[in-house]
């Protein structure tokens, strides 16, 4: 009995089918097998080359791998266009450029005694309940807010957009933590090299406004002391936290740090961010 047609037909077309699968495959596979080589041109292209930074008006040089550099910043990506083997900060402080360098190779924020090995620079006593012997022991700061706004300066300065954003994380956490407000004298520091506009500026504006005036008739003194465009600052967020109070919405706290990053309107970035702050 010869061979059916019809079945032999359908085989010839499954193999054909068979085939064409394979053939719709093969760029995919192909971009799936060189992505561990494109990953490792991109790593190779952050390192290939190193640049010399002259900080301050002493003799302190660092060297750094201007891929980091490029890939962090816009003002550094563009001094690094004509291949300059050294560029000269200055007026950066030595203290903030090494806090900048650790966060560079670090990938996050790491505290001065985590980046520059040193032993607790503050302590600070908190007040003591009689009975309780947790609360004998002084609290100790993992940052200063004054080496906070100074690296915001250079992040802002040199266009350093993600060391800005965990600038404001570390602040918001630490006072969280510590029970503080941001220092007066970091307010000011911030005040003469941001001003009015600045992210950080608001996120200082609001928490003063949060937990540092509560009743606008009992203005603490320390007002008198700060920028008055600051308290007026200050006073316009007031006015908009007890509108949102009038409308039934818990002003009582800071809320999400990622309400002052700069995300420059990436709805992905901005939705991850916002998430891991909620989760840390």
């Amino acid at each position: 009995m010869p061979p059916a047609k019809g079945k032999r037909k359908a085989s010839n077309n499954e193999a054909a089918a068979s085939s064409s699968k394979k053939q719709k495959a093969t760029p995919t596979s192909a971009a799936t097998a060189a992505e561990p080589a494109r990953r490792e041109s991109a790593y190779i292209d952050l390192l290939s080359s190193v640049v010399a930074i002259h900080v301050g008006d002493g003799p302190e040089t660092f060297t750094i791998h201007s891929g980091l550099l490029r890939e962090q910043s816009d003002y550094f990506a563009e001094m690094l266009q004509n291949d300059e083997p050294t560029l000269h900060l200055p007026d950066v402080p030595l203290r903030t450029f090494r806090l900048f360098m650790a966060w560079l190779y670090a990938g996050k924020l790491l505290t001065p005694k985590e980046a520059l090995e040193e032993k607790d620079s503050v302590k600070v006593e908190k007040d003591q309940e009689a009975d309780s012997e947790a609360d004998s022991e002084a609290e100790t700061p993992a940052w200063i807010d004054l080496d906070l706004v100074s690296l915001y300066i250079f992040g802002r300065e040199h266009q350093v957009r993600r060391l800005k954003n965990a600038v404001i994380t570390a602040m918001h956490r630490e006072h969280a933590r510590m029970d503080f407000l941001t220092d007066e004298d970091a307010i000011h520091l911030q005040w003469d090299g941001c001003g009015l506009d600045s992210t950080l500026s608001h996120f200082m504006a609001t928490e003063r406004a949060t937990y540092g005036l509560q009743n606008l008739d009992a203005v603490p003194d320390y007002f008198d002391t700060l920028p008055r465009s600051f308290f007026t600052k200050v006073l316009r967020v007031v006015a908009t936290l007890n509108s949102r109070r009038s409308h039934g919405h818990d002003v009582s706290k800071l809320g999400n740090p990622c309400r002052w990053h700069d995300h420059l309107g990436a709805e992905g970035e901005t939705k991850l961010c916002w998430q891991s702050s909620e989760d840390a």
